[in-house]
């Protein structure tokens, strides 16, 4: 048991070691006078036997009788990770952004991971803004308390944070800093530490003894860290990249539970692992059977949390739904989305993190892409009507899939009729992807690879780049202008069911 550690959702309290027995402590106030204190019996015991002889070092060298009034439920209430609701409204509210793609203090740009406090302060990694914002509930904007000075590699700034973690002991930001490969501590904008450096970052987690745990997505493991540690200790993964028990594809987002057992969400294995403290392999506790949208099923699971009764909570990402699994079970339920891909408050649209605040209440990050939905339902037209061909294959960033999986059909309708035929073919490359970093869209090909269509977002900006230009044509100036092209991709926001 480490002297006064966290042990309340009251941050005035703190753990007190006893004097008689080995990693045993008590929660109790941590500001009684010390003056008001008197040293323990030379039998450690007190005289008062309202009091208990305890470690506090702040106060003496030696153990001081602490009286239970001080210990009292009231004062210090529990911390716990105890969900209080089996069920939601299904009805999302917008705390956080929703105004738009921006960097104004009311916008956010791909919001990825959050983390909630006792005070319900919502923390954010804005991730293309390369900023970390901090929201009150109910406030129209919110606040740039990391980042927020450009792209870049200096302490002050940040290049696509994936997560952040809120520190009370130090009250200061712990943050993922993905494409610095760092992980970086923010007290203030005038200080700030690295704290690891050289680690292809992403999830983050503290647990009750102050250790930090990192997710190493490129690495495929998990390290736990000592503040001053050079190097961190495996604690999941870390035997290449696979599907086996001891294996990690792309792990993201974690959770460290009290008994130091820690939860990865297995993103590339569509699974969510389970690694007790010094194991070798962990177990699946959610999903394992493919990528699919089936209730024993997850694709591309993120954001995770757990109960303190076992409960794993997971975002299940492509499948636009939360899910939450019990150990042991075969199947988990949906507890919130799960109603196809959308803007309306009972949907959404590839969500990535979950956090609680201390009355239940669920936050969700989440992206409004209904303007690149419409976007990329002109592009696959455009696209197959541009070579009119019987047998294309579509290839598309990995975390398109699915949107252009439910797009095809409307676009196949249209295709049929125009090209007067029914047997149509069209196929989703699952093999070949476009890169994750560009902008979206699809390229098409025909007769193997030998016909091939880009209509990428890059290929359609180039042209409004060149969208005025002139041509010589029999003696003639031509001024040919190509318009509405839209290029306004995406609205992000964070849901919170209530």
């Amino acid at each position: 048991t480490t002297e006064y550690d966290r042990c309340s959702s009251n941050s005035a309290c703190g753990c007190f070691p006893t004097v008689t027995a080995d990693n045993v402590g008590v929660c109790a106030f941590l500001w009684t006078f010390c003056s008001q204190l008197i040293p323990c019996g030379s039998l450690q015991d007190c005289s008062n036997r309202d009091h208990i002889c305890v470690h506090h070092s702040r106060c003496s060298n030696f153990p001081v009788c602490y009286p239970l009034s001080m210990m009292n439920e009231s004062i210090c209430p529990p911390q716990s990770s105890k969900i209080k609701f089996s069920k939601w409204n299904q009805s999302a509210t917008t705390v956080a952004g929703g105004n738009g793609r921006g960097d104004k203090l009311n916008q956010l740009n791909h919001p990825v991971g959050i983390f909630v406090d006792q005070n319900k302060n919502i923390f954010i990694a804005d991730e293309e803004h390369n900023r970390i914002m901090s929201w009150k509930l109910d406030e129209q904007q919110g606040t740039v308390v990391a980042g927020g000075n450009g792209q870049g590699y200096r302490k002050d700034q940040l290049y696509w944070p994936a997560d952040v973690i809120f520190d009370e002991q130090n009250n200061s930001l712990i943050i993922a800093d993905r494409k610095n490969i760092r992980v970086v501590r923010w007290f203030n904008k005038n200080q700030q530490e690295i704290l690891i450096s050289n680690i292809d970052c992403w999830g983050l987690a503290l647990d009750k003894y102050g250790f930090l745990y990192v997710s190493n997505s490129r690495g495929t493991e998990v390290r736990r860290w000592k503040v001053g540690e050079k190097e961190g200790k495996i604690v999941a993964g870390g035997n290449k990249e696979g599907n086996q028990l001891n294996q990690l594809n792309f792990p993201t987002f974690i959770f460290v539970d009290n008994e130091q057992s820690v939860y990865v969400s297995d993103m590339g294995n569509h699974r969510v692992m389970k690694w007790l403290k010094n194991a070798k392999e962990g177990t699946i506790v959610a999903g394992g059977n493919g990528s699919g949208d089936n209730l024993n099923q997850l694709n591309r699971p993120s954001g995770l949390f757990v109960d303190d009764y076992g409960q794993i909570y997971v975002t299940d990402q492509w499948n636009n739904r939360i899910m939450r699994w019990s150990e042991g079970n075969a199947e988990g339920e949906i507890i919130v989305g799960g109603n196809g891909l959308g803007q309306d408050s009972n949907k959404l649209s590839s969500p990535r993190d979950l956090s609680f605040d201390s009355e239940g209440n669920l936050y969700v990050s989440d992206r409004d892409q209904s303007k690149y939905t419409t976007i990329l339902a002109n592009l696959i037209s455009q696209g197959l009507f541009l070579r009119m061909e019987k047998d294309v294959t579509i290839r598309c960033r990995r975390n398109d899939t699915n949107l252009v999986k439910q797009l095809i059909p409307d676009a196949m309708d249209r295709y049929k009729q125009e090209l007067k035929q029914k047997d149509i073919k069209i196929t989703i490359d699952d093999k070949n992807f476009l890169p994750d970093e560009s902008a979206g869209g699809v390229e098409l090909y025909a007769m193997g690879e030998k016909i091939k269509v880009s209509n990428t977002i890059e290929a359609r900006l180039s042209m409004i780049f060149n969208q005025i230009f002139l041509k010589y044509e029999k003696n003639y100036l031509v001024l040919i202008k190509i318009e509405n092209i839209m290029i306004n991709l995406f609205y992000f926001s964070i849901n919170i069911p209530r």
